[in-house]
């Protein structure tokens, strides 16, 4: 069967909330999870005095004014390789609380902000804990910074956990010998038309 004949096949199956759009063969040793180097998601901010009528269910609404300049320059401080355990929830089993963010970028859109981030992995609700700070720290509501949050090691002193409406998984990252290609990390470039 030829690839698309494959992709037909399947989508014809899966209910309209999921699509596959390409298919790639490999070996029978791959993992989708552990065979990962890296992993990105997307949070989207709806930030306005107004709700947001279409986008609500896709987007963590707040409409309180958040300052994008200190959101940019906190962060900026997330970057590198940190132990995470401030910003992990109480039922996180991970061993490990030490992750590496590659990147993470913040964007604002007319009302929205997105905020992008890429690790070598994440823990429990690690993203929503984290962009959560972010907001709060943004807002003038926390008064240490994610570099004072990260020493603590200590949850109590990161701000409240985002709601999962605003969380996107982009996707994985695989090594090139997989061929398997890396995920759009513009969440806008999924809605071109």
């Amino acid at each position: 069967r030829s690839d698309n004949n494959w992709i037909d096949g399947l989508n014809s199956n899966l209910p309209d909330s999921i699509s596959i759009k390409s298919i790639s063969k490999v070996s029978d040793d791959f993992h989708s999870r552990f065979s990962a180097i890296e992993r990105s998601y997307t949070f989207v901010i709806y930030n306005s005095k107004t709700k947001p009528l279409f986008f609500n269910d896709f987007s963590h609404y707040d409409n309180n004014e958040i300052n994008i300049n200190t959101l940019k320059e906190h962060a900026d401080m997330f970057i590198g390789s940190h132990d995470f355990s401030s910003f992990r929830s109480s039922s996180c089993s991970s061993k490990n609380p030490i992750k590496n963010i590659s990147e993470i970028k913040v964007q604002k859109h007319n009302n929205f902000i997105l905020i992008t981030i890429t690790s070598n992995a994440f823990l429990h609700n690690m993203v929503r804990i984290m962009v959560g700070t972010l907001i709060d720290i943004a807002k003038g509501e926390l008064n240490l910074s994610i570099k004072d949050i990260l020493k603590k090691n200590d949850r109590t002193f990161a701000g409240k956990t985002a709601s999962a409406r605003g969380l996107f998984f982009l996707g994985p990252k695989y090594n090139s010998i997989f061929n398997i290609p890396s995920p759009t990390l513009n969440i806008l470039d999924r809605f071109k038309i």
